[in-house]
């Protein structure tokens, strides 16, 4: 009887959402999580009285609330913060071929904080729709972070709001992310995109949190 509802504006309030949900039945109770601070996480809980509601209203996820474009799912128990990559059926990665296909969907992300891990660059991104993947990149013998990682979203249109702000801080780091098949026309390297985060050329041109995007010297400068 329980949605979980993403994509939040930082401004939606718990009786806003349960204003717009109302229309599929009773609503017992509706939440919007924040921090320790106060602040929006951009997510929450719709709970109604009977699941023929939650049903209906999970017909078309796709709802906007205080002007922005929200999702919402049928929710489970666990972690709520993981619900959005478990819910396709576990916290498994990617292929290869569903990167290649997500060209539209995938953003690279740069110059993170060595401490940033999968689940803190998921926490910024999922704000923006529902994602498939997060994964910072670390380094196969030491297991330390290489300052980067990718985040693939279920629908092209949250990587679009994403990157109406390509700067994000992250852990306390400024940020930068752009689509990830564009990192090739980007440094100049030609026509090979890096889809596969597992690739060694991608994983050979940023080894550093301080590179920048913007220059090829600084892509193949610590390699």
């Amino acid at each position: 009887c329980k949605l979980f509802v993403h994509g939040l504006a930082f401004s939606t309030s718990k009786e806003t959402l349960e204003g717009h949900y109302k229309m599929y039945g009773k609503v017992k109770e509706a939440v919007v999580l924040v921090d320790k601070k106060g602040n929006s996480k951009g997510y929450g809980f719709v709970t109604f009285d009977n699941a023929t509601s939650a049903l209906e209203a999970a017909k078309d996820p796709k709802k906007r609330i205080d002007n922005r474009v929200t999702h919402c799912n049928l929710a489970f128990k666990g972690n709520p913060k993981k619900f959005a990559m478990n819910q396709s059926g576990g916290s498994q990665a990617l292929s290869p071929k569903q990167r290649e296909n997500a060209n539209d969907r995938r953003l690279f992300v740069h110059s993170l904080a060595w401490k940033t891990d999968d689940e803190s660059l998921a926490d910024v991104f999922r704000e923006y729709g529902e994602l498939q993947e997060a994964v910072v990149i670390r380094d196969k013998k030491t297991g330390k972070s290489k300052g980067y990682g990718f985040v693939t979203f279920k629908y092209s249109e949250s990587a679009q709001q994403a990157l109406a702000e390509p700067n994000k801080k992250i852990d306390g780091r400024q940020t930068h992310c752009n689509y990830a098949c564009e990192r090739s026309n980007i440094s100049g390297g030609g026509n090979n995109t890096p889809n596969n985060h597992n690739s060694n050329d991608s994983r050979s041109q940023i080894n550093s949190p301080n590179s920048a995007i913007g220059s090829s010297s600084n892509l193949h400068g610590n390699t």
